[in-house]
């Protein structure tokens, strides 16, 4: 099974400095809320090891979500013209992205294996049934992967690993950021995925909020900032001391 070597973007990890504001700890952060739970690296690896039987696919899901922090409407829909395997990117068109503008993310070496197994060996082939569509991800009958199903691979392989939780049924549901009312919520989905990968970039790494803005899709810094920072009075105190002017 082809499993993750490491966490996403471990060639920009260090240690974070609490600085800027970026006070919020990991566990407070996956903590949040019921909407908020962020995933880490061990449950992403417990559900990559637990998906259905279409095994390549519904991994292949997981990796991306969690190397790339995209929204599962968006990897519905992304096609094969989308990505570039050379440079290991995606490309986010303005049709896909829940904003309307276009970004381009990066994925890691290790995703190039379940790539490979999935585009070279003929296992999207064989779903797509002679399917034209263009597009990367497709379900059992060639048609296109929609971004429920997408979700339903996570919250299954969730179930599956013992990981997952049903937090609460609402009949009067509210809609998530991507506008689908849910009428049961769980605790791990691939929203959950998402909020993972921003939650790794902003404690994990040096990444500054503006970058993991561009990296998530926000309408504005501010979105994240809402999202990731705690309100700290002495938010870049240390920096004033070290480099104030005289």
């Amino acid at each position: 099974m082809d499993m993750i070597d490491s966490n996403p973007l471990d060639k920009w990890h260090s240690d974070k400095k609490e600085e800027f504001g970026l006070t919020r700890s990991t566990e407070q952060s996956r903590k949040l809320n019921d909407q908020r739970y962020a995933t880490d690296e061990d449950e992403v690896r417990l559900m990559e090891e637990n998906v259905g039987r279409h095994l390549i696919r519904d991994q292949l899901i997981i990796r991306c979500l969690w190397q790339m922090g995209m929204r599962r409407g968006e990897l519905a829909g992304i096609e094969l013209r989308d990505i570039e395997r050379e440079d290991r990117e995606v490309t986010i068109r303005e049709q896909v992205a829940k904003n309307d503008e276009m970004r381009v993310l990066a994925y890691q070496p290790s995703l190039d294996g379940l790539m490979k197994k999935w585009l070279d060996e003929g296992r999207r082939e064989e779903m797509a049934a002679g399917a034209e569509h263009g597009r990367f991800l497709v379900g059992e009958r060639g048609a296109p992967l929609s971004g429920d199903r997408i979700n339903d691979v996570v919250k299954e392989a969730a179930r599956r690993a013992g990981i997952n939780e049903l937090l609460y049924a609402d009949a009067n549901a509210t809609e998530d950021e991507e506008g689908t009312k849910e009428k049961n919520r769980w605790k791990i989905s691939a929203h959950a995925i998402r909020h993972g990968f921003g939650t790794y970039l902003v404690h994990e790494t040096d990444a500054g909020l503006w970058e993991v803005s561009q990296a998530m899709g926000h309408h504005s810094v501010k979105v994240t900032e809402g999202i990731y920072v705690d309100d700290d009075p002495r938010a870049g105190i240390d920096h004033v001391h070290m480099y104030g002017p005289d």
